[in-house]
């Protein structure tokens, strides 16, 4: 999945390269919100990250950012420095904020569904109570032995009569 997703970034961005950021005609600030777009529609259900993942789609977010501002190595430029050229928040703090945002969904659906689910449970059990009084109420009626007529109160009362009834 990793893979897919990679190979699907550098495809996107080897296009964007070609077509976008080697294009001297667009601004620099055109091309940068370019990239935005890019960036949050690619990332948009990514995998679960690690430290190594972050540190991996730092250094991605930092080549990318280097090409489009024609900054080469020699220029001795800091990646904080190249952030705030951009104003480009880091890779990290993008999916922290994505994090946070999927978090307070993820917290209001489940209250949704959890208020959802103990409203039905409460129908329920009161629908329930009151089909279980009205059985009740149907089956109280006494219980009475074909042969010799004696009311009985409960089944199992009916059998031990019928038992003794037979001797």
């Amino acid at each position: 999945m990793q893979i897919v997703k990679n190979s699907r970034k550098n495809c996107s961005f080897d296009w964007l390269h070609m077509q976008v950021w080697q294009n001297h005609s667009l601004h620099q600030i055109t091309k940068i919100q370019e990239y935005r777009a890019v960036v949050s529609t690619l990332l948009y259900g990514s995998w679960v990250l690690y430290k190594r993942h972050i540190r991996l789609l730092e250094c991605f977010q930092q080549r990318c950012l280097r090409s489009i501002m024609n900054i080469r190595w020699q220029d001795y430029i800091t990646n904080n420095v190249v952030l705030e050229k951009d104003q480009m928040p880091s890779m990290e703090s993008i999916l922290l904020i994505r994090q946070v945002a999927l978090g307070r969904k993820g917290a209001l659906r489940f209250d949704n569904i959890r208020h959802q689910t103990a409203e039905e449970r409460r129908r329920r059990r009161k629908g329930t109570v009151s089909a279980q009084s009205l059985t009740q109420a149907s089956t109280s009626h006494e219980y009475q032995c074909p042969s010799c007529h004696r009311t009985c109160s409960s089944s199992i009362g009916l059998f031990s009569h019928q038992h003794a009834c037979r001797k």
